[in-house]
């Protein structure tokens, strides 16, 4: 009977190892995202990420509509693929933009594109990213070189 009891920890303990070291349980990161177009100036957004899941943000500014959505693959060597969507427009009116990008992501490692929406109306939007290991933090306690 005691042969059985220890048995059954050891399966258990073993079953417990093996949960614990599951990849997928992988800590949380944080993605920054810098906006700076005719509808969000300076704009600095984090929010965190897993790998393999969905992301979607949304806010509003008066009457101005901003989404940022993606997903951020699993680690491919050093690198974090990415696809970031933004859409940025006015709620009143049938004036926006949306891209998709897809990045290669490298953690603490900042990304950055410019994209030219209106050469006419000198609409230039650009764009930062970076992925952080950790959750956001906000306030005094955040690190200033962190973002």
């Amino acid at each position: 009977m005691q042969k059985i009891i220890a048995l059954a920890f050891v399966g258990l303990a073993i079953t417990l190892t093996a949960v614990g070291a599951d990849t997928d349980a992988v800590p949380p990161y944080s993605l920054i995202i810098k906006l700076d177009s005719r509808y969000n100036r300076g704009l600095i957004l984090c929010t965190g990420v897993r790998p393999g899941e969905p992301f979607n943000v949304t806010w509003f500014a008066g009457n101005v509509k901003s989404v940022v959505k993606g997903v951020l693959q699993k680690r491919e060597a050093e690198w974090y693929p990415l696809t970031l969507t933004v859409y940025q427009g006015l709620t009143d009116s049938a004036t926006s933009n949306s891209q998709t990008e897809g990045y290669k992501l490298k953690l603490g490692v900042w990304k950055n594109s410019t994209e030219i929406i209106s050469s006419a109306f000198n609409d230039i939007e650009k764009r930062d990213v970076l992925l952080v290991q950790g959750e956001c933090t906000t306030g005094a306690d955040a690190p200033s070189d962190r973002w």
